[in-house]
């Protein structure tokens, strides 16, 4: 017998789900498992604000990276 998970998100979620039916999840881990897979409009607020932050300091980054070699060849 081979068991399987993915993940998506943060939760694992096992693939063979027929070896053990959802009706024997007690509902309380069910429960704690959604809240983990919605997100809030202050999750998704948070997200971009973070990845535009990011997006950035990465440009920042490759910008002076740029600059610092402007006059090397190879």
């Amino acid at each position: 017998m081979s068991k399987s998970t993915r993940t998506t998100g943060r939760v694992p979620v096992r693939e063979n789900v027929d070896e053990f039916p959802e009706t024997s999840i007690d509902s309380e881990v069910l429960a704690f498992r959604a809240s983990f897979e919605s997100r809030s409009a202050l999750d998704e607020i948070l997200r971009e604000g973070a990845r535009r932050m990011l997006q950035s300091a990465i440009e920042a980054e490759v910008e002076e990276f740029l600059t610092a070699n402007l006059g090397r060849r190879d």
